[in-house]
């Protein structure tokens, strides 16, 4: 069973709360946070679709922007000391942009959006040495767009 908690409203999203009794999918739950704000979020939306309408402008109905996709990005804590284990990430989730012209395609642009990621989970003795789940408690908190840059070393 998955229980949603803290969001009042659609204009109060940028943060969600979630219980478990069960592990939760944590690279799908990001994705799945980051597409409604996409699509409900008012501000989220908007600033969305100001970063493709470029891309749409210029190359119409040779665009197309691919689907969310999460990578774990930073992890600056994982820690556990049964019976619970505690973790603190960030996440980029990014959807390409797909532009086609004339016998080719580019990708000239990924949206990126930035994740943080907490989840707390505690356990009970099994028999031996099982761990049974009894909560997981994740926490999405959406920090914005982010443009990556690559630096060489």
């Amino acid at each position: 069973m998955i229980a949603t908690q803290g969001i009042a409203d659609a204009k109060d999203a940028t943060i969600v709360k979630k219980e478990s009794d069960t592990e939760f999918d944590v690279p799908k739950e990001v994705v799945t946070f980051v597409k409604q704000l996409v699509e409900k979020h008012p501000e989220t939306k908007a600033k969305h679709a100001s970063m493709i309408a470029p891309f749409e402008e210029k190359y119409g109905g040779n665009f197309r922007a691919d689907p969310f996709v999460a990578t774990e990005w930073l992890v600056p804590e994982y820690s556990t000391k049964l019976p619970e284990t505690n973790y603190e990430g960030v996440y980029l989730v990014t959807s390409r942009m797909f532009c086609g012209f004339r016998r080719g395609y580019t990708i000239p642009y990924h949206i990126i959006a930035k994740v943080a990621v907490t989840e707390h989970s505690d356990y009970k003795a099994g028999e031996g040495d099982e761990l049974i789940l009894v909560r997981s408690m994740l926490t999405l908190q959406f920090d914005g767009f982010v443009d990556v840059t690559f630096t060489p070393k």
